[in-house]
């Protein structure tokens, strides 16, 4: 259903009371629709892949069994990061310090290509290190620690909810839906489905824009990018017994 919707350029609202499951249904839908687009993936893979040209093709100081060990490991495709962590660091300790300087860099290089090349990564994590790279001052700390953060790195959410509230105002919606809209209209992500999940929406006190997102997909009279999807939840009516207290809550 979700599905058919939205390739019909249709929202979906759901009612149903909480603790059902109606976020956990819509974050899993922005999974799968999202599921080949794995840029954690991508990035382990890069820096397997960068590692492993480092071992088979600089000049390092490496006994042929401990060269052939570590490329071993570097074909597991279960490798921790802390083992790529330790290859790395024991690598930059042996190698000559123009090799060391030379690699070091093309690490630099390749991360800050691919933060160009991924606006969806959270980049916050590696604080501008990665620039320290381009750099003869860094250390073979701040090499390691780098390439950590880098291996750590997470894509920004494709799946957003807003928990609505009678508080919420035209400017907190505009807060919540400008950083989505902007990923959104990013030439690099249009292959990207963002899921924008309204919750409890019934109880809005601006229920004009949400209507105007929601049902017309713009926002202040400006068409939406389609490959945003909006869905919203509302609680069903509870009839309440006029004869008791609770009928004026």
């Amino acid at each position: 259903l979700f599905h058919e919707r939205r390739l019909a350029g249709l929202p979906v609202i759901l009612v149903g009371e909480s603790g059902v499951g109606k976020t956990f249904v819509l974050e899993m839908y922005s999974r799968l629709l999202n599921l080949k687009y794995s840029l954690c993936q991508g990035i382990s893979a890069d820096l397997v892949d960068f590692i492993r040209q480092v071992v088979t093709s600089v000049d390092l100081e490496l006994p042929d069994d401990r060269r052939q060990d570590m490329l071993a490991k570097l074909g597991n495709p279960g490798l921790l990061g802390k083992e790529l962590e330790e290859m790395w660091e024991f690598i930059l300790v042996r190698c000559a310090e123009d090799v060391r300087r030379r690699i070091v860099g093309n690490l630099g290089a390749l991360i800050l290509s691919t933060i160009q090349n991924q606006p969806l990564l959270d980049d916050q994590i590696l604080q501008g290190s990665a620039s320290n790279f381009l750099s003869d001052a860094c250390s073979n700390e701040d090499a390691v620690t780098t390439l950590a953060r880098f291996f750590n790195l997470r894509s920004k959410p494709i799946f957003h909810r807003m928990l609505v509230h009678p508080g919420i105002t035209d400017k907190l919606v505009e807060e919540f839906l400008d950083p989505i809209i902007a990923l959104a209209t990013d030439s690099r992500l249009q292959r990207i489905v963002f899921v924008v999940f309204f919750d409890e929406v019934n109880t809005a006190s601006c229920l004009s824009l949400f209507k105007e997102v929601i049902i017309d997909h713009s926002y202040y009279g400006t068409p939406l990018p389609e490959n945003i999807f909006f869905s919203a939840a509302i609680n069903p009516y509870t009839a309440h017994d006029t004869s008791t207290s609770d009928a004026n809550r």
